[in-house]
């Protein structure tokens, strides 16, 4: 008789009166009150699933590159230590004029 009104507590327990009328012009004429047939309101979705799987995928895209960097320039920092000459431990390095 009325959509979306089987679990409002408001139209079965406070509004005896509307109620009233709504049962007594069903049973009595057939006919729904069309002020009870309303559509149910749509939701106000602002951050859906869609929204959230692209930021986690920006997030991780970012992660992935900013460890690669770094393994990058840790590796290239360790090579360029390979390849410099070995000096004593007690000898300083007199810059070059």
């Amino acid at each position: 008789m009325a959509p979306g009104t089987g679990h409002v507590a408001d139209l079965w327990g406070l509004h005896h009166d509307a109620l009233d009328q709504l049962l007594s012009r069903f049973f009595a004429d057939g006919v729904v009150d069309v002020r009870f047939d309303a559509p149910p309101p749509e939701p106000d979705v602002r951050v859906g699933l869609p929204e959230i799987a692209h930021t986690l995928e920006g997030v991780t895209a970012l992660a992935v590159g900013a460890s690669i960097r770094a393994v990058w320039k840790l590796y290239g920092s360790l090579r360029s230590r390979e390849m410099a000459p070995n000096r004593p431990s007690g000898v300083s390095q007199i810059p070059d004029l």
